[in-house]
């Protein structure tokens, strides 16, 4: 599911969720996570391998796959108080130091 990015062009979208080991695995031919739950986000991704998924991801879907840019990131994150990120993010205080399945927090204001 693709969100606009609040105060971007139209056409500036964001995944509502982190991208998941299953999706990662379809797209690369490794899973770096030491997890290694598909459920679960994809973790220990450096930028040249997360910069190739886009390329490849791109290649499959039929139009540019890229990174966020910092601005593109902390406009779609926005800015919550203390207790609301808590709500919305796994964060090391309430996730237990373990890599959470994505999507089973709160969204803010821009999903």
């Amino acid at each position: 599911m693709l969100l606009p990015v609040p105060g971007t062009p139209a056409n500036i979208k964001m995944t509502a969720a982190e991208i998941t080991q299953a999706l990662y695995t379809f797209v690369m031919p490794f899973n770096p996570s030491a997890s290694n739950d598909l459920l679960r986000p994809v973790e220990s991704v450096d930028f040249n391998d997360a910069t190739e998924f886009c390329r490849r991801l791109s290649l499959l879907v039929g139009c540019e796959v890229r990174l966020p840019t910092k601005a593109e990131f902390a406009a779609a994150a926005g800015t919550p108080a203390a207790d609301a990120l808590l709500a919305q993010a796994w964060l090391l205080e309430n996730s237990s130091g373990l890599v959470r399945i994505g999507k089973t927090r709160n969204a803010n204001a821009n999903g």
